[in-house]
């Protein structure tokens, strides 16, 4: 009887350690989530020129009337891309192209973005299915737990490439205006820490919640 009990009080401690984990890796995804939903939304990925960009917005620095109605780079396009163009493009050499370029790198951004949520969301509905379920089995839920790194970091890096940052032109000063050559802001930096968090957990994931599959 006291093997018996032994054996069930083991099994049950056994039980509240997996647990344990499970909860762990739902909790550090969730943040996961929240942090990619924060990235995507920020209004300030990058700087360039006259302007700050995100994925969709973008606005001016300069604290000027002429840029100030912008809102999203669509509209930067429409201002800086018209009867402006020659002003604008004798600052930020080859700006109107490049314009084009951040507007593909945001939509990208977004659908793979959108994507590394969605794989998340059902590695965490798998777990969840498994602590109820014991006996379930899923051979190849280690995809799932690779797909959310996986697909970050690919957008992160298609991002840059379809921007085609390295090929930003040097900027020149006009007047009393200084342009900004590029640099980085706050999306493009949580993005990389981002990154790196998913990798950690996807870690994580292989070594200790995998093996419950």
């Amino acid at each position: 009887m006291d093997i018996y009990e032994n054996f069930e009080g083991e099994r049950e401690e056994r039980k509240i350690i997996r647990h344990t984990y499970h909860y762990a890796y739902l909790a550090a995804s969730l943040v996961m989530i929240t942090l990619i939903i924060i990235d995507l939304a920020l209004h300030e990925w990058f700087t360039y020129c006259l302007w700050n960009f995100g994925l969709v917005y973008a606005s001016s620095w300069t604290g000027r009337k002429l840029w100030d109605g912008a809102s999203s780079i669509s509209d930067v396009k429409d201002d800086a891309c018209g009867s402006y163009k020659l002003y604008v493009e004798s600052s930020c050499p080859g700006f109107c192209e490049h314009i084009d370029n951040f507007i593909g790198a945001g939509g990208t951004m977004l659908a793979f973005g959108i994507a590394a949520i969605l794989f998340n969301l059902i590695a965490m509905g798998l777990v969840i299915w498994r602590m109820r379920h014991p006996s379930f089995r899923f051979e190849i839920a280690t995809l799932f737990f690779i797909m959310p790194t996986l697909q970050y970091f690919l957008a992160f890096i298609i991002f840059y490439g379809v921007a085609e940052i390295p090929e930003l032109e040097e900027v020149h000063k006009i007047g009393n205006i200084n342009p900004h050559e590029y640099g980085m802001a706050g999306g493009m930096i949580l993005a990389i820490v981002i990154i790196i968090l998913q990798f950690s957990l996807m870690i994580y994931s292989l070594m200790v919640t995998r093996k419950a599959f």
